[in-house]
């Protein structure tokens, strides 16, 4: 058996003896009830963790692509549709999604770009620390806009992408937190 194979099984045998304790000490004592309602609500709450990592990718909602956009200045006008969302899990260090755009929103989102005061900038010059920083500029397939956000000593940037496709209605946006 594997390290991890055999460090999942102690942590399953240590759960089901934690939620039979649960149940089985109080009812000993004589509560029953609270040991049935202590055993469940460990059981539901146990439950609700794995549902969540489970379907943790789609728990990916509209407002949420929003707020992230807002973040880098840009707000969609017309409807549109997430197409996929990729993350790392419950650590949030990476987070990738697609949206399928309207063409008039990519338009707009382009020219935001283009008409920044630093547009062809692909690197910071000077990074202050608790600043934020963006850079737009373009290559073959997409118009980027990058925001480097810092904090102070000893905490990582975080770097968030959105990229236009020039070819499709659609953004792929990156969330790293190195």
């Amino acid at each position: 058996m594997t390290f991890w194979g055999l460090t999942i099984l102690i942590l399953v045998l240590v759960l089901i003896g934690g939620i039979f304790l649960s149940y089985w000490i109080p009812k000993r004592l004589g509560y029953k009830r609270a040991g049935t309602v202590i055993s469940l609500t460990i059981i539901a709450g146990l439950a609700l963790l794995v549902l969540f990592i489970v379907f943790h990718d789609r728990l990916f909602f509209k407002s949420d692509v929003d707020k992230f956009l807002a973040g880098q200045s840009i707000k969609l006008n017309d409807d549109f549709r997430i197409l996929s969302n990729k993350d790392d899990g419950l650590i949030g260090a990476y987070q990738t999604f697609e949206v399928e755009i309207s063409h008039g929103d990519k338009k707009q989102i382009i020219g935001l770009i283009k008409n920044s005061n630093n547009f062809g900038l692909k690197s910071p010059e000077i990074r202050e620390p608790n600043s934020t920083v963006s850079f737009n500029y373009e290559d073959d397939s997409y118009f980027t806009r990058k925001t480097t956000r810092t904090f102070g000593q000893g905490y990582s940037p975080v770097i968030e992408i959105v990229n236009v496709d020039k070819k499709k209605n659609r953004l792929i946006c990156y969330k790293y937190l190195p």
